[in-house]
């Protein structure tokens, strides 16, 4: 089966258990129907085409995340054989389903999936709004002046994993000035090492002045974020505090259908 049939199939086999009589197997089984349903709603083709749902930069994983997202999607479907197993079986719908028990075990290794997969997601998704966080260190007069101000984001994440000391005195220092976690920039500066060219979709929105597609794309990013972020590591916290601080510089109103730009993003894009 391709991963999108393996996905159709999970989403299918999760939402039978909507009724369960286990608030802890609905919460845990819920959580793994929202997240793949954003998985196949964003970022898978055939899926997009039948919806015909905008694109809005989103792209189907690749690389390194396909690999993570098809790891993820085995162990699924071998801790939910059992209950696959026993749905087969005819009988009054209700009565099966509730007689489908989950270990503590399980319910474990579901939710440890649950927010791997989220986390998965989310780094498809939010990695394009930290560019504009880490584009603040560029603005910090001790930041111009110092010897990382040339160099690529990549390069500083080769120093910061050499242990360089004066890079971590002005990361310290930048990230103080700024109110910003050091162990969350270190995080950005990892995470944005290799840019792809999702990565760049809210930066080419905004150089662009294209304010329709940004918001429509912020406004589904923000109403899918509950869902996704259920970790609660330096990563996901990296991915929410971009996501959130983007979203408060630049949108004052932002609902499905309307929206309204704070004065310092209309002063922005008046100046360039």
């Amino acid at each position: 089966m391709s991963v999108e049939s393996d996905l159709e199939s999970l989403q299918r086999l999760t939402g039978l258990f909507s009724t369960h009589s286990s608030q802890e197997t609905r919460d845990v089984l819920l959580s793994l129907w929202n997240i793949i349903a954003v998985i196949l709603m964003d970022h898978q083709p055939s899926f997009r085409r039948r919806l015909g749902a905008p694109r809005l930069g989103y792209s189907c994983f690749a690389g390194a995340g396909e690999e993570t997202l098809k790891d993820l999607i085995e162990d699924l479907k071998i801790t939910l054989k059992p209950a696959r197993i026993l749905l087969k079986p005819k009988g009054p719908f209700s009565k099966v389903v509730n007689s489908i028990r989950f270990s503590e075990e399980e319910i474990c290794q579901l939710r440890r999936l649950a927010g791997a997969l989220g986390t998965l997601v989310m780094q498809e998704r939010l990695t394009a709004y930290i560019p504009y966080m880490l584009n603040k260190f560029r603005t910090v007069s001790e930041w111009r002046h110092s010897r990382f101000a040339k160099m690529g984001w990549s390069e500083i994440n080769a120093v910061l994993a050499n242990e360089d000391e004066s890079l971590e005195l002005i990361l310290s220092k930048v990230a103080y000035s700024l109110v910003y976690d050091i162990d969350i920039v270190k995080k950005w500066i990892q995470l944005v090492s290799n840019l792809s060219s999702k990565d760049t979709y809210i930066a080419r929105c905004i150089k662009r002045h294209n304010t329709d597609e940004l918001y429509k794309r912020v406004w589904r990013d923000e109403y899918h974020l509950k869902s996704l972020a259920i970790n609660d590591d330096v990563e996901v916290r990296a991915y929410l505090l971009a996501f959130k601080t983007f979203r408060e510089e630049w949108f004052m109103t932002l609902w499905r259908r309307h929206y309204q730009l704070t004065p310092k993003a209309q002063l922005w894009l008046s100046a360039h």
